[in-house]
Formats: structure tokens, C-alpha cells, sequence
């Protein structure tokens, strides 16, 4: 069955993981990850919409067992063929399944880390977390962690554009509580849904406690700002990735970033 990013798995690592502002988001959650895998327990991680395979190779050069789910089969194509012949590539185990299939499967499997990136989970219709929440806890090993990188239902970067363009529609579109039709491409559309760090962390209250929540993108604008994606403007990108790094207000600036990610462990 062909699904809503079927048709851009193709080219988005071109037009995401291998652009500038891709790859320093995507270094951003490396940053954050790296101290919290030194306390999970054992090896064993579950990656929820793993697109073209790039966490779970990092994760798999970590020296982590992964299972990688997506319900994109050309997703999971693009992940096998470029993870096959990596290093500790054969740690790594793909399969096309949907996040709001999960309860139906992996019963005789356990974790030690559930993981998602890039708003995976925003595309995941809310009502279904509280089952989520409750077969994670049911797949995680004692004291195992869930952590998710979520769309923010406010972005400063995108309200200032917005402003700029007077493109008043477009301003609040991330408040509404109904899904939103995002963009994957000319031609694609998907239901989206945004939150904030507290509205999306009680879905999970009753299995996880939270333990950090970090901004990814506060300076660093969406990846769809094509002024920063020129080489040319390089510069002046590097400047807002090191403020990123020195920015000492974390927990406040993850309410006003293009993504938030929290970390959850298991009660």
C-alpha cells in the first residue's frame, strides 16, 4: 500500500539529511543522545519512523542493536540499501510497519530504548498514544527511556516569517488543535499535528516521568529557510549553530523552537 512519503523518500536525504540545516539539527540530537545512552542499561533500541535509515546506522555505530520501523516500504527500501556493507551494519533490522501498529507486534521482544526523530510521532493521530504509551512501557526493559524529537506547536523563526509575509493564516497554523495538512512536497500532503513540550508530555505521564526536554532549532531556523541553505550564507548559519551550543535558557527556548526533544524513562 503506498503510503504519504513513499513518494519523497528517494531525495530526502538531498533535501534534508545531507543539507546544511538537516545535518545540524540532526547533530543537535546527537549532542543531546549521547550522555543518555551511556545510562541506558543494555543495547537494544527501537527507532519509530526511521526514514532513510540515518539514526539507526548511528545508533548501530554506537554498538547498538536496532529494530527500525516505518511505514514508508520505500523508506525502509532507501535504509536498506544504504546501511548494507556499513560497519555493524548487520546490527541493524528493518521493517515497513506503521507506529499505530506497534501494539500488535513484538510481543517477544524487549528494549532498552525507544527513539524518534523529526516529528515522526506529530503524523501519529493523538489518539492512539495513550496506547503507544502503554506498549512502550510494555516493550521497555526496567528503568528503560523513550526519547522523541517533536515538532513544536510554536516556532519563533516561522511566526517571525510569517509576520514578515503578513501571511496571517500561516502564523497560527502550528496553535491549531485540529491536524494540519503539511507539505512533504508539491504534490503531498500529510496530517500533522504540533505540541508543545507540557501538552505533549501528558499523553505519557501515566507510564513515563520526564526527565529533560532540550531545544533543536532555536537559532537554527526549519529546514525550508532557503536563504540558509546556500552555501554561500554558510556563515551566517554557523554563527546561529553557536549560539545554539552556548545557549544557556534550554528548557525555556524548547517552547519557542522548530522542534523539541524530551526524554522519558519508564516508572
Amino acid at each position: 500500500m503506498k503510503v504519504a512519503f513513499d513518494p519523497i523518500a528517494i531525495d530526502y536525504d538531498l533535501r534534508f539529511s545531507l543539507s546544511p540545516i538537516g545535518k545540524i539539527q540532526r547533530s543537535q540530537v546527537y549532542k543531546f543522545l549521547t550522555p543518555w545512552i551511556h545510562s541506558v542499561k543494555g543495547n537494544r533500541v527501537l527507532d519509530l519512523g526511521c526514514g532513510t535509515g540515518e539514526d539507526a546506522i548511528w545508533f548501530a555505530n554506537q554498538n547498538f542493536s536496532v529494530t527500525a520501523i516505518d511505514s514508508s516500504s520505500e523508506m525502509i527500501k532507501v535504509a536498506r540499501e544504504k546501511s548494507e556493507g556499513l560497519p555493524n551494519w548487520e546490527r541493524i533490522q528493518y521493517e515497513a510497519l506503521s507506529i499505530d501498529e506497534l501494539h500488535f507486534h513484538f510481543k517477544d521482544k524487549m528494549f532498552d530504548l525507544v527513539f524518534s526523530n523529526f516529528g515522526a510521532l506529530n503524523c501519529v493521530d493523538p489518539s492512539y498514544f495513550s496506547t503507544l504509551a502503554r506498549t512502550l512501557s510494555e516493550r521497555l526493559d526496567s528503568n528503560g527511556y523513550v526519547i522523541f524529537v517533536i515538532i513544536n506547536n510554536f516556532c519563533l523563526w516561522e511566526t517571525l516569517y510569517f509576520l514578515y509575509k503578513t501571511d496571517l493564516k500561516n502564523i497560527l497554523r502550528r496553535k491549531s488543535r485540529s491536524p494540519v495538512f503539511a507539505n512533504l512536497n508539491e504534490e503531498t500532503k500529510i496530517r500533522t499535528w504540533y505540541y508543545s513540550p507540557e501538552s505533549f508530555g501528558q499523553y505519557f505521564n501515566e507510564n513515563f516521568t520526564i526527565k529533560k526536554i532540550s531545544p533543536i532549532g532555536f537559532m537554527v531556523p526549519p529546514s525550508y529557510f532557503n536563504f540558509f541553505q546556500n552555501n554561500k550564507n554558510s556563515f551566517y548559519l554557523n554563527v546561529l549553530e553557536r549560539v545554539d551550543q552556548y545557549n544557556p535558557f534550554h528548557r525555556i527556548s524548547a517552547f519557542a523552537s522548530d522542534h523539541f526533544i524530551i526524554c522519558m524513562q519508564k516508572k
